[in-house]
């Protein structure tokens, strides 16, 4: 591969920077604003207290990752259509989730999926669905994502896996964790506007 500095101006840097710098800005408002929160449900459900616009926004952005633009478009440029059938059904799965089975989480009153695990079966199920969730996240989706994103970089700006991979898992990690769900709520909603009107 060769690395974009050929065709990568100085009006895309500039963009980049603000884009970036607007994702992580709005993270360390948010943190900041919300570093009062004690409760769980604070930081895993945002206070319970999100607008309707930021919940859809960040189901949008939560399901569209640096994994499709890198790895879904060449699967679809080689593939075809399949490819596009697994998103599709996402979509329905979303609905069933948010038609059946939140009204029974938020009945219960729970926070995770693991608590409500607990209540049902006892202690031993959440600390086995905790340590599958996890390890499941972590090998499927978040390496994907962090890995696509590095390949990104590399790219782009030329870093190598060992300088993108710590950038980013620092940058997300720091507001992520300051400001659990509500930071990556509003963070996800620029990053919907930025994915709609960039296309």
């Amino acid at each position: 591969y060769t690395p974009m500095g050929a065709i990568f101006h100085p009006i895309d840097a500039i963009a980049l920077v603000l884009i970036l710098g607007g994702v992580f800005a709005i993270g360390i408002w948010v943190s900041w604003r919300s570093r009062g929160a004690q409760a769980s449900s604070d930081f895993f459900l945002g206070g319970r207290d999100m607008t309707w616009w930021a919940i859809g926004g960040s189901l949008f952005a939560s399901n569209i990752g640096t994994e499709h633009f890198v790895g879904q478009a060449g699967s679809g440029a080689a593939s075809g259509i399949p490819v596009a059938l697994y998103e599709w059904t996402a979509g329905w799965l979303i609905v069933l989730l948010g038609e059946f089975f939140a009204p029974v989480y938020l009945r219960s009153g729970i926070t995770t999926i693991p608590e409500f695990c607990e209540k049902r079966f006892g202690a031993p199920t959440r600390v086995l669905v905790s340590t599958l969730s996890l390890l499941a996240c972590v090998v499927t989706k978040i390496s994907a994502t962090i890995f696509a994103g590095a390949i990104l970089l590399q790219v782009v700006a030329g870093w190598t896996l060992w300088e993108s991979v710590p950038a980013i898992v620092f940058a997300t990690g720091v507001y992520t964790v300051g400001g659990g769900l509500q930071a990556v709520m509003f963070t996800d909603v620029l990053q919907a506007l930025i994915f709609l009107i960039g296309g």
